[in-house]
């Protein structure tokens, strides 16, 4: 439960630094997108990070989605193949 609250803290701080606003709630929050810090995230792979980890602290995923041509597409994003 702990992991949960950490992940779901730190998926709003991501929606705080990509959008312009003065509303600090990220479920409420609309804003002009500030696009260095959506390419910044994008380059690093980021919404990869974010998919696993809540694959990986949820008891209810299907961890079998997770299957080989994922991980092999991942590796492919990771090199800038894909």
């Amino acid at each position: 439960m702990q992991e949960t609250k950490k992940v779901i803290s730190v998926l709003g701080e991501l929606i705080c630094l990509c959008t312009n606003s003065t509303d600090t709630n990220p479920l409420t929050r609309e804003g002009i997108p500030i696009r260095a810090h959506q390419d910044i995230l994008r380059e690093q792979h980021v919404r990869t990070v974010v998919t696993l980890l809540i694959f990986n602290i949820s008891p209810l995923a299907d961890h079998r989605c997770l299957d080989a041509s994922f991980e092999a597409h991942l590796l492919k994003t990771r090199r800038g193949d894909g």
